[in-house]
């Protein structure tokens, strides 16, 4: 038996969902603020980092992969890097 971090109530471990407060056991969950933040900040470094590449390279195609993996790179490493973890979420949290 374990415990819901929201409520307290005793939560069986073949359990998905608190029958206190209604919070879901989820896999892999990654907030919508966090792929938000992540993908804003990817992209304010990304523009640059890409004008500079094709400036260098005389590149257009690399300057779009470039733009890109920086915008979406740092989002598919935290989804990857959280697929496996148990998280407690409560349903008005998505």
């Amino acid at each position: 038996m374990s415990e819901c971090p929201f409520c307290g109530t005793a939560v069986s471990e073949s359990a998905s969902v608190c029958r206190g407060c209604g919070a879901e056991k989820v896999q892999g969950y990654v907030s919508q603020q966090t792929i938000k933040f992540l993908a804003v900040v990817g992209t304010i470094l990304g523009i640059p980092t890409a004008f500079f590449v094709a400036y260098v390279t005389h590149s257009t195609p690399l300057m779009v992969i470039v733009l890109l993996a920086m915008m979406l790179g740092p989002v598919l490493f935290v989804k990857l890097k959280n697929k496996d973890k148990i998280s407690w979420i409560r349903p008005t949290a998505r």
